[in-house]
């Protein structure tokens, strides 16, 4: 939304707001596309960006069940 509201590429805006400023196109204006940001309250949506980066840094934990264990003991 905020590239459409910029009328600017997904792709220039991302650069922007991941700080890769040397691959961004003079037209991009970085300080436009942060200063957008900052005014529309822009925050980084965390499962896309774990999507994308093909890491969530979750770790996941199996546990057997023992409540059912302590019932067949008594």
């Amino acid at each position: 939304m905020l590239a459409e509201h910029l009328e600017l590429s997904q792709t220039t805006v991302s650069l922007v707001l991941n700080n890769s400023l040397s691959q961004v196109h003079p037209s991009g204006n970085p300080h436009r596309v942060t200063e957008a940001a900052e005014r529309l309250n822009y925050r980084p949506n965390y499962f896309a960006r774990s999507l994308r980066q093909s890491r969530s840094m979750s770790v996941g934990v199996l546990a057997p069940d023992l409540s059912e264990a302590t019932s067949l003991a008594s």
